[in-house]
């Protein structure tokens, strides 16, 4: 069963509101998707997983009949296969004044190690493909009259960790190009955010976890680097891109919000 928040748990914040949402099938992306519809928004799903995207499209329906939902397969490091999912969406929910660049891929590799096709398709999908998004998304949004774009990024793009280099130098890059967006677009009333998740329990993660010599040591010494005592997960981070994708955060752009139970605050 797919637990969207329901009752004095959300608001409907986002009602009316229509988002894409990229690497939306499992993980972070699910879980912002099952937020934001919960809270009335439209919603366009982007993710390569077909089966997957076929699943949670087919659970939502059966369960929440009453949401709105898209969902295209679709290679974000693919132009032509982002134009027509990116229009699709539009022509479907009627416009678009939401966006959130979730799709990523992890490689962990030496630094020495690290070939040029590892290279080009890590930033491909974390850097290239939400600059290419925003660029496909953002004449939807001037129309609609403005918009709230959500990258998420990690604290990977503030600290590094051994053997994630390609990966760390693309999210850290994806806040500058954050940035980048908030103080070009803010004329068009389109604001731009990013969220760095930390240590957060998906399919990812544990996957990652599970391919160690010692997965229980592995976990635990994730946990213990959390001051909150604990991972965090996909909902918390959900909400707040919800938060910023509302005119809650009407206000807010151009901003990285760390999500990360006090890991990197410490010296």
């Amino acid at each position: 069963m797919i637990a969207i928040p329901t009752g004095e748990q959300v608001t409907r914040r986002l009602m009316g509101r229509r988002i894409v949402v990229t690497g939306g099938a499992r993980g972070i992306g699910r879980a912002i998707v099952e937020r934001i519809l919960s809270e009335g928004a439209e919603v366009a799903v982007l993710d390569t997983r077909t089966s997957e995207l076929d699943a949670v499209s087919a659970e939502l329906a059966r369960c929440h009949p009453e949401l709105t939902l898209h969902t295209a397969a679709c290679d974000v490091t693919d132009d032509a296969q982002l134009a027509l999912a990116v229009e699709n969406a539009a022509e479907t929910l009627g416009g678009l004044d939401g966006l959130v660049n979730n799709a990523g891929v992890l490689r962990e590799e030496a630094l020495v190690e690290v070939s040029k096709e590892s290279w080009h398709l890590t930033l491909a999908v974390n850097l290239t493909a939400p600059l290419r998004m925003t660029q496909m998304v953002v004449p939807h949004m001037i129309r609609a009259g403005g918009g709230s774009i959500v990258n998420v990024s990690s604290i990977e793009g503030l600290r590094v960790r051994p053997r994630h280099a390609s990966y760390a130098a693309s999210k850290a890059a994806l806040l500058q190009l954050t940035r980048s967006t908030a103080i070009e677009l803010g004329v068009h009333n389109i604001r731009a955010n990013a969220i760095c998740p930390g240590s957060i329990d998906t399919e990812m993660l544990r996957g990652h976890i599970e391919g160690l010599e010692d997965p229980d040591a592995a976990k635990q010494d994730l946990v213990a680097r959390n001051f909150a005592g604990r991972l965090g997960t996909p909902h918390e981070v959900a909400a707040v891109a919800a938060h910023l994708l509302s005119n809650e955060a009407a206000f807010t752009t151009g901003q990285h919000y760390v999500i990360d139970g006090a890991r990197t605050v410490t010296t």
